[in-house]
C-alpha cells in the first residue's frame, strides 16, 4: 500500500516523460517506472531525505533528484490516528 498520493499534475508529467521514453525503448521507460516508484516509496519512509531549496520557494516542500535528470517536489506531513 503506497503512502503517499501524486497531485494529477505529477501523474500527468509521469506519463509524458514515461511515454516519451517507451518511443524509443519501452522497457527502459517501465524501468524508469519502477524505479520513480521505489524512490517515492523511499520518500514516504524517510521525507527527510530531500532538501529545501529556499531560493526557488518558500513553500513547505522538499527536492529530491532522481536520476540525474529528475527532480520530485514533494511535501512531507504525517497524520495520526
Amino acid at each position: 500500500m503506497r503512502k503517499y498520493f501524486l497531485s494529477s499534475a505529477a501523474e500527468l508529467d509521469i506519463d509524458e516523460i514515461v511515454s516519451y521514453i517507451a518511443q524509443e525503448n519501452a522497457v527502459a521507460a517501465l524501468k524508469l517506472l519502477d524505479s520513480l516508484y521505489e524512490a517515492m516509496d523511499m520518500l514516504s519512509l524517510n521525507p527527510m531525505l530531500g532538501h529545501k531549496r529556499e531560493d526557488l520557494t518558500d513553500k513547505p516542500v522538499r527536492f529530491w533528484t532522481f536520476k540525474w535528470h529528475y527532480l520530485v517536489i514533494y511535501t512531507a506531513y504525517c497524520c495520526l490516528l
